[in-house]
């Protein structure tokens, strides 16, 4: 098998495992990919335009990132940008991320979902830091760096 076999291979298997891991929590996501790119959106079907993007449930894209980030799996932030699979992620990585990323989509069920805290009238909000850059997350198992980090 050539680079190119290893590398769709593995790009086929983090779809079908990402696809099967949002029904088992039934979540609609749509997955799409061409060759080792990706993206995943919370919709019914992928967007073809930046109208059809602007409707995905971003809210839910961001605690599936936020609980995929406490499981130290490292994703694009933003439901706009695509995901790279490249040759350094092998069987164990992409184990990892399908593996991982079942209890990611069970948090971001609807029914989970805790609405934002009110403010008084009048009152400021505190200028502590949020998003993935407030918190440490620990090694990424997914990143090339990881993957050929010396032993």
């Amino acid at each position: 098998m050539d680079a190119y076999d290893t590398l769709e291979d593995a790009s086929a298997r983090l779809e079908a495992g990402l696809a099967d891991a949002a029904a088992s929590a039934g979540r609609t996501v749509a997955i799409a990919r061409v060759g080792s790119l990706l993206t995943v959106s919370f919709r019914e079907r992928a967007p073809i335009n930046g109208e059809e993007a602007l409707t995905s449930d971003r809210d839910a894209f961001a605690r599936f990132f936020r609980a995929m980030l406490t499981e130290n799996v490292l994703l694009p932030p933003s439901p706009f940008e695509a995901w790279f699979v490249s040759l350094a992620h092998g069987d164990i990585e992409i184990e990892e991320t399908v593996g991982g990323r079942t209890p990611g989509v069970r948090r971001i069920d609807r029914s989970r979902r805790t609405p934002p805290a009110r403010v008084p009238t009048g009152a400021r909000r505190s200028r502590r830091p949020s998003g993935s850059c407030a918190r440490p997350a620990g090694p990424s198992r997914n990143t090339a760096a990881s993957a050929n980090a010396p032993d």
